[in-house]
């Protein structure tokens, strides 16, 4: 993925373009690459009632529901991008996942990202999350 003249990208072609020695590649990824964040957006208005059969199914099995939990549960130490809009309903129930509060030395797990259109938009949806406490830390 990276550019033609990448110098990394030619390095990395000349280590694996013979023999291929794991351990030689192995050394060669731990020296010169570094993980990168994974983010997750989450549209918020993707909350429609799923059933199945003819049987609604609880609202923590909308689709947004279902996202939120996903990540939430999951080992990532990463950012929530919430977009398209406000959604109580998801806005609260990120309150059953304790990786969107901080710890006992105020760090944070998941974060969480509004993308807005507008500066009411955020500010409305803002003041909707420092109500539920989400995001906020005490600096002493």
């Amino acid at each position: 993925m990276l550019p033609d003249g990448s110098k990394m990208k030619a390095e990395f072609e000349k280590l694996t373009s013979k023999e291929l020695d794991f351990s030689k590649v192995k050394n060669w990824v731990s020296n010169n690459l570094s993980m990168g964040a994974i983010d997750v957006n989450i549209m918020t208005k993707v909350d429609k009632d799923n059933y199945i059969k003819d049987e609604k199914l609880p609202v923590e099995f909308n689709d947004a529901h279902a996202a939120l939990r996903g990540f939430a549960n999951s080992k990532l130490n990463s950012s929530v991008v919430l977009s398209a809009g406000m959604n109580p309903r998801l806005y609260a129930y990120m309150s059953q996942f304790n990786d969107f509060f901080p710890d006992e030395n105020g760090a944070f797990k998941k974060r969480i990202i509004l993308k807005v259109s507008d500066y009411r938009s955020a500010l409305i949806q803002g003041k909707f999350l420092a109500k539920k406490a989400y995001g906020f830390r005490n600096i002493e």
